[in-house]
């Protein structure tokens, strides 16, 4: 069993080339993934292959508190 089977975990950079292979790898394990995203960069694999449809995507900024909440 993994340990981040069924855990919340929120990413930030998810479509920078460490967050797609974190982004890959926590899916693997089971967990439910809330990617954080500044900027859409639609080049990235991170929509190009798909990604932004398996996680929560949430479009905003580590700065902005109301959107962390």
């Amino acid at each position: 069993m993994s340990f981040w089977k069924d855990r919340n975990v929120l990413l930030t950079g998810a479509t920078g080339f460490l967050g797609v292979w974190m982004t890959d790898r926590l899916l693997d394990q089971g967990a439910n993934v809330v990617a954080l995203v500044r900027d859409l960069v639609p080049q990235s694999p991170f929509f190009r292959d798909g990604y932004d449809r398996r996680v929560t995507t949430v479009r905003g900024c580590i700065e902005d508190q109301s959107i962390i909440e």
